[in-house]
């Protein structure tokens, strides 16, 4: 069983880390692009 749970753990991480990398990258541009919407919204 703690052989199984370790490897779930590393499934987790894994797939946290491949979801949160390509979120992280463009954030900034999403931000951007939301920020000049509002201001065309407002």
């Amino acid at each position: 069983m703690k052989r199984f749970h370790r490897l779930t753990t590393k499934i987790l991480i894994g797939g946290v880390i491949l979801i949160t990398l390509p979120m992280m990258v463009p954030a900034e541009t999403l931000s951007q692009v939301l920020n000049g919407q509002t201001e065309r919204t407002f």
